[in-house]
């Protein structure tokens, strides 16, 4: 049997939208190099790949290995401290992303010499060179040889390659750097995404013989081939499904009953307990979305839930979804800070989170806030919408103090005088299904406007700001007329109260 490793060097984006759904379209692993330098900088993400793509990555069965941190000089050439740098920060860098710990590291300009292969294998346990040579499966080396390919390679040839490691039991690894759907517009390391699935066709046709086995660095390590990958795609569930329980947390899965990419996870607020569904169940479910309940037990404000743990439990049926996180108030606050383990559209009304400790005063049981802070976490590419009433202080000021620093360019929904129960109003005046659907289905924000003078809600939020202000008269007709609209004991209890003070 023959062994087949398909390597890319530099973690360039197009591995990550072009290479890897052609290997899973054949069920074939990939092993990507990334420059931890360029992972790590946003100067850099339109060309390379981002921390949640390569978190992504990791999360679909995918390898990630090193590929040094600044890759601008050969390893032989740097000093004994820089060259420490590029191995152990890259190795720290790209560990804070994956499942597992980073094993292996191709070597940049696959230079080296043996005082860098000394300092390597302090940090690697495998390192990967060019040569040009096959490898013996159980050869006892972790110096592991390739065959870089450019865009000059010989399609026919590297299928002699494969067909000989077949023939000789050898272990082949090839290795790519840019796949582009335009060949003709890219430089000598690129190759066609024709060329590439040529190349997964070939292999698989051979793996279905049991011929070829796809092997990723990490099954090599001490020289054996562990019996199987050590993660593999998931099929997508066809039914409802429990998809995390812990003592904290309930997250359940519900597919769509028709064919759909629209994948809508939502969060349970206050109050909530491990409930299989909650808010935003039944618009997802009537609305033909696959749709994700998150829930807390009661009173954690979501601090036994951490973003690994999310991710692990939802990020597999996020593959091919176009994914969106919805929530109000607390649930509002997990739509975002969750948002960034999975790349996803959050939708957010009235964000905040009671244990946060700038608003821990709102809790009766004090409950420890273990959530890092927002700026600190891996961000959603998608900046988040945020639904509020700018006159709701409490909410104004966690947006601005806790989410804005790590989006700032969040689109901001104003909604005056909604209060904290913004959706509520929306929901009362028709207007909510359209604003999501639009969002969801169209990517487009619409305009948010209803009838505000019949509006119980609306009424008596305008009276609070104009008790705020000291305007008390005004205020106490408008709280009648909120009161002749809906009875309210918040309403109520603001009118006895400013009745009191006030001499009619």
């Amino acid at each position: 049997m023959g062994y087949i490793t398909f390597s890319y060097d530099d973690g360039l984006k197009d591995n990550y939208e072009i290479a890897i759904p052609l290997h899973e379209k054949y069920s074939i692993p990939a092993s990507l190099a990334i420059i931890a330098g360029r992972a790590g900088s946003p100067d850099f993400w339109d060309k390379y790949m981002t921390p949640y793509q390569i978190v992504d990555t990791d999360m679909r069965g995918h390898e990630i290995v090193s590929h040094g941190v600044n890759h601008k000089s050969k390893y032989i050439d740097l000093l004994p401290d820089e060259l420490k740098y590029e191995l152990k920060y890259s190795k720290s860098f790209l560990d804070g992303l994956i499942s597992g710990n980073i094993k292996a590291i191709n070597l940049p300009f696959a230079s080296y010499n043996e005082s860098v292969l000394e300092e390597t294998f302090n940090t690697y346990e495998l390192v990967r060179v060019g040569g040009y040579k096959f490898n013996d499966i159980n050869e006892k080396t972790h110096l592991i040889y390739s065959h870089p390919l450019s865009k000059n390679s010989d399609l026919i040839k590297v299928k002699r390659l494969i067909d000989k490691a077949v023939e000789k039991n050898k272990w082949l690894v090839i290795v790519f750097h840019s796949i582009s759907d335009d060949p003709e517009n890219s430089n000598l390391y690129t190759n066609s995404d024709v060329f590439l699935e040529s190349l997964l066709a070939y292999s698989k046709d051979l793996m279905d013989k049991g011929l070829l086995k796809p092997i990723l660095f990490r099954d090599v390590i001490s020289t054996t081939v562990q019996s199987k990958i050590e993660k593999t795609l998931l099929p997508f569930p066809k039914e409802i499904e429990t998809i995390a329980d812990e003592e904290g947390y309930l997250i359940t899965f519900y597919p769509s009953k028709i064919n759909t990419n629209k994948l809508l996870i939502t969060f349970g607020g206050l109050p909530s307990t491990k409930a299989p569904k909650g808010f935003g169940s039944d618009f997802a479910l009537n609305n033909n979305y696959h749709h994700i309940f998150v829930a807390q037990s009661a009173n954690s404000q979501y601090q036994k839930l951490s973003l690994e743990e999310f991710r692990k439990a939802v990020l597999p049926l996020c593959i091919n979804m176009d994914v969106y996180t919805y929530g109000s108030s607390l649930g509002g606050y997990c739509a975002i800070y969750y948002s960034g383990a999975i790349n996803a559209q959050a939708i957010a009304a009235a964000p905040k989170n009671s244990a946060h400790p700038t608003l821990k005063h709102n809790l009766k049981e004090p409950v420890e806030f273990l959530h890092t802070n927002m700026i600190d976490i891996p961000k959603s590419e998608k900046p988040p919408i945020i639904i509020y009433d700018p006159y709701q202080r409490e909410e104004n000021n966690f947006i601005n103090n806790i989410i804005l620093p790590a989006y700032p360019n969040s689109s901001l929904v104003k909604v005056p005088y909604s209060g904290h129960l913004v959706l509520q109003v929306m929901k009362d005046h028709g207007i909510l299904k359209d604003f999501i659907n639009n969002v969801v289905e169209n990517n487009n924000i619409i305009e948010i406007n209803y009838d505000t003078d019949n509006c119980y809600i609306w009424n008596f939020e305008y009276a609070r700001v104009l008790v705020r202000e000291h305007k008390n008269e005004e205020a106490i007709a408008y709280l009648e007329k909120s009161l002749a609209i809906s009875n309210s004991k918040m309403a109520e209890r603001l009118l006895e109260k400013v009745k009191g003070k006030t001499k009619l």
